[in-house]
């Protein structure tokens, strides 16, 4: 995939990275996943992954199981496919975490490779709506 793009550095909490859902990362080979597991559970040894693949772009694009992305999209550098039937954990210490994440999805596309885990599962998956914080809720801004 070649992540020549400028890395961008992780949020630390009491000295532990912080891997939020749709962050991308490389591991060993400079190969991208994609984080999917919730924030909270990412707080231990491993990460829900969906690994991503410029190989065979052109057949795969299209393929439910597959989520296509665009040369410059978040940090990618080619036409790439989120492979999401290879859906996998990983320890943490797998991740580059030393040089940062590669990007990170918004939530609409971070939504798409849910549901093609969900179509991979059989099921109807989708991304929940992050939760309001005080800060955000009407009644504070009004």
């Amino acid at each position: 995939m070649g992540a020549q793009s400028p890395k961008q550095p992780h949020e630390v909490d009491e000295g532990q990275p912080v891997l939020r859902p749709g962050d991308i990362y490389s591991i060993p080979l400079d190969h991208p996943v994609i984080v999917i597991s919730r924030e909270e559970l990412n707080r231990g040894d491993y990460v829900l992954v969906v690994p991503v693949t410029s190989g065979k772009f052109e057949s795969r694009k299209d393929l439910e199981n597959c989520v296509p992305f665009s040369p410059g999209e978040f940090g990618f550098e080619k036409h790439c496919v989120a492979q999401a039937e290879m859906v996998s954990w990983l320890f943490k210490t797998d991740l580059d975490l030393e040089h940062g994440r590669m990007g990170r999805l918004t939530d609409e596309a971070l939504g798409e490779v849910v549901e093609a885990v969900g179509y991979v599962m059989g099921a109807k998956c989708r991304l929940n709506p992050p939760e309001k914080t005080e800060a955000q809720s009407p009644a504070a801004m009004g």
